[in-house]
């Protein structure tokens, strides 16, 4: 994978794998051995070289993240949503939208066992967004 940075940064996204035609089919993340067709699929910037980028405005973090990664995107898949089209398209607010997936967010640590952010070692960022503090 080529990015044009050499900082660390955390990304939002999911690994996906899709059939033929186009549908994701979760089962194949299972599979034993290696997954070579999974892409990733980022939603947002968290992260950049130690800058909490959560509390800018979700236009200028996808500006960001544009820039980070650069035109060359090998496995990588930059989706174009944010939580206001979520909003939008549900016909409620953007604090509805955070609001489910934040809840969503804590009952995916619950079926995978997490106590809690400490969790996640010493990364602030990734302890933040685990623990559902950001936004």
């Amino acid at each position: 994978m080529l990015l044009r940075a050499r900082v660390p940064f955390t990304l939002d996204g999911e690994a996906v794998v899709c059939g033929p035609d186009g549908i994701a089919i979760f089962d194949a993340l299972h599979r034993r051995g290696t997954v070579s067709e999974a892409m990733l699929y980022v939603f947002e910037l968290l992260e950049l070289d130690g800058e909490d980028l959560r509390a800018l405005p979700p236009s200028d973090r996808k500006k960001r993240l544009v820039r980070l990664l650069g035109r060359r995107r090998i496995g990588i898949v930059l989706s174009p949503h944010t939580d206001e089209d979520a909003a939008a398209i549900c016909g409620c607010a953007v604090g509805t939208i955070k609001s489910r997936v934040n809840r969503a967010r804590s009952k995916l640590s619950a079926l995978l066992y997490v106590d809690g952010a400490e969790d996640f070692g010493p990364d602030e960022t990734v302890r933040a967004v685990i623990g559902g503090s950001g936004g």
